[in-house]
């Protein structure tokens, strides 16, 4: 009879609260352990395990906040399920180890409805760094017009994972994002704000906003340390705009090791994305940054760049990589820049700048490979010499596809594979001139006779002789303001036979490892 008590007392507490610890669970698998229900069942933390509805119109602000505190306090990463979740106010701060994920962006929605101007969620350890945060698959949406928001406002980041993210709302009264922005009555609201450091990354994030992308100060570093975007990798971005720029770094902050990748969808807004590094004497200076598969369209700006760059001390190495540029903006702004790569740059605007670059210094080189400049288009290298260059159609495009620009030759040795040199008559030629005087000099022939290519030094008083394999040349050399010359025959065996200066008859010169012939 007790026996039968007590298994009634058991049924009886099975819906109870400590109902889960009276019933037994033992995995499938060889080696498997016995654990009861309760157990297993804490192996997930859900925001519904503290109340949470998801239901759109319930407030579940506490309940989240509960939730939040928890897994700080446990360690478990928080689930957030399947589910219209509404937010009235900033929801507790993250300070760093923690997890959040859910079902995916169009399942866990995450309703902002602010009643004054406000962040929904805030990453921030103080004057520490926030380390190894992961935020993924869920959505953040709002439907207020009214109120200034932040969906994202992350500090001084340090190994911290955003996945599968899509911000967004019913704002934007015009443009491509029209009613589908987390956006305010003044387009102030902002999809992702960061404030430094290193080591994040953010892929397969969509973020509809009145700015999308904005990367403000690391308050915990000084900006000359270079500290406030260092080695961030930012993949899969689908951003739409509304009157600002999508990506946009504050003014005085440099960008290093940093990389836009994987598919850059880049829709609406004015400028694409929009530096100015002020910096004058930075500890670390701008470098390392790439734009990779960038679509840049319908921007609703025709005064503004795609790319709109500047740098106090020029950015060390930049590079834009299959980039779009569709017609309705300007292309690229580039102000200051040590190594600048276009890759498969593809301009379509017709009427206004592609390109523009300023401020070049002696040791600027720009690099185009497989560029299309778009004809009408302008294309604007002050500044630099062009030293190598594809043909190209200029009645079709505007510029060469494949080109080397320079701010100034300093090597002494380079290998020209074809070269053609044409004037109104043999006495004028081609002159590449340094600062000093020195200067590579390439005067025509007559018709059939080839070329003469002299080097000569600043003093003008001697000369190193660069020959064409098969041909016949002269050797030319100056004394004072005259010109000498004696012939010279490259032989088969690569040596080179010419008459002596003096008339004391001829001499065989061999080239010594570095191409270079002495003189007689």
């Amino acid at each position: 009879m007790s026996k039968s008590r007590d298994n009634v007392d058991t049924l009886d507490n099975l819906p109870g609260p400590g109902g889960s610890a009276l019933v037994g669970f033992v995995q499938s698998g060889s080696g498997a352990i016995a654990r009861t229900m309760q157990d297993k069942a804490r192996d997930i933390v859900s925001v519904k395990d503290f109340g949470a509805t998801g239901d759109s119109s319930t407030d579940d602000t506490t309940n989240f906040n509960a939730a939040i505190a928890a897994c700080k306090l446990s360690g478990a990463a928080l689930y957030v399920p399947d589910g219209t979740y509404k937010i009235t106010s900033s929801l507790t701060t993250i300070t760093g180890q923690f997890t959040m994920y859910g079902d995916g962006p169009f399942k866990s929605r995450i309703q902002f409805a602010p009643t004054a101007n406000d962040t929904l969620l805030e990453l921030s350890n103080g004057a520490s760094r926030a380390e190894h945060v992961v935020l993924r698959d869920f959505a953040m949406y709002s439907t207020d017009t009214t109120y200034t928001k932040i969906a994202m406002d992350v500090y001084d980041l340090s190994q911290c994972v955003f996945e599968r993210l899509f911000i967004h709302g019913t704002g934007m009264a015009s443009g491509p994002g029209a009613g589908a922005g987390w956006s305010d009555g003044s387009a102030t609201s902002i999809g992702i704000r960061t404030h430094g450091r290193e080591a994040t990354g953010l892929s397969d994030i969509s973020i509809f906003a009145d700015k999308p992308i904005v990367i403000a100060a690391n308050p915990n570093t000084d900006a000359d340390d270079g500290e406030d975007m260092d080695h961030w990798n930012w993949q899969n971005l689908y951003l739409v705009g509304n009157g600002n720029p999508l990506i946009s770094v504050d003014t005085g902050l440099g960008v290093n090791e940093t990389v836009f990748g994987g598919y850059q969808a880049w829709v609406g807004g004015t400028v694409g994305c929009k530096i100015n590094d002020t910096r004058a004497a930075p500890v670390v200076p701008s470098r390392g940054i790439e734009f990779f598969n960038v679509r840049r369209e319908q921007g609703t700006s025709a005064s503004d760049y795609v790319f709109d760059l500047t740098f106090t001390v020029p950015v060390q190495q930049i590079t834009f990589d299959k980039v779009l540029m569709a017609a309705g903006t300007k292309g690229i702004k580039l102000d200051g820049f040590s190594r600048a790569v276009l890759d498969q740059v593809t301009a379509a605007m017709t009427s206004t700048d592609a390109l523009t670059v300023a401020n070049v210094t002696a040791s600027s080189v720009l690099v185009f490979r497989g560029c299309i400049w778009q004809s009408g288009a302008t294309v604007t290298t002050t500044g630099l010499t062009q030293i190598h260059s594809q043909a190209y159609r200029s009645a079709s495009f505007s510029a060469p596809s494949d080109a080397v620009y320079a701010g100034q030759i300093t090597d002494t040795q380079f290998n020209v594979a074809k070269a053609r040199i044409t004037a109104a008559n043999a006495g004028v030629g081609f002159v590449i001139t340094g600062t000093t005087g020195d200067g590579l000099q390439m005067l025509p022939q007559a018709a059939g006779s080839g070329v003469v290519v002299r080097a000569v030094n600043n003093a003008e008083s001697d000369f190193e002789p660069l020959t064409l394999l098969g041909e016949t040349v002269e050797i030319r050399y100056r004394t004072g303001v005259a010109t000498s010359a004696v012939a010279a025959t490259i032989n088969s065996d690569g040596t080179v036979t010419f008459a002596s200066l003096a008339g004391t008859g001829s001499r065989t010169v061999v080239a010594d490892a570095n191409g270079k012939i002495s003189a007689p």
